[in-house]
């Protein structure tokens, strides 16, 4: 069965520090049980094709960053998609994004839940808020 295995993440941006981890992403026709969904980001061909038609952050993320490991083919699937579409859905995601630090703020508050799942969920949405303006910038300024 055919794969593309990348590497992305701070490894691949030389930020690599003892307590990062390794970010693995395997690209699949289809399901593939030789790869763990807790060790890789697992993605079948058809749909990283589609959110590159989409234009979205992670398709930026991966088209910026990612590194190929191991191609069955010596193809660089990532490379033929070429670059991601225009990102278009920014306001859309910012307002996601925002209610997800909101519900987890007002959480941390009342100490409803787990305040390190809480705190990770802030820290991912300012992040993926940050990434989102951040491709809006790069668009408006190209």
């Amino acid at each position: 069965m055919m794969a593309h295995i990348y590497a992305f993440g701070s490894v691949c941006r030389g930020e690599v520090t003892p307590e990062s981890d390794i970010d693995l992403l395997a690209v699949t026709q289809g399901s593939d049980l030789r790869f763990n969904p807790d060790l890789y980001s697992v993605y079948s061909y058809a749909r990283l094709a589609e959110i590159w038609r989409e234009g979205s952050p992670f398709a930026w993320h991966l088209s910026l960053e990612s590194r190929l490991l191991y191609s069955p083919n010596h193809s660089d699937y990532l490379l033929e998609l070429g670059t991601p579409s225009t990102y278009t859905s920014a306001n859309r995601d910012c307002q996601k994004f925002f209610e997800l630090f909101r519900c987890s703020a007002n959480a941390l508050r009342a100490m409803t839940n787990s305040p390190v799942f809480e705190l990770s969920t802030v820290f991912l949405a300012v992040r993926n808020f940050a990434t989102c303006n951040l491709l809006l910038a790069r668009d408006r300024d190209a």
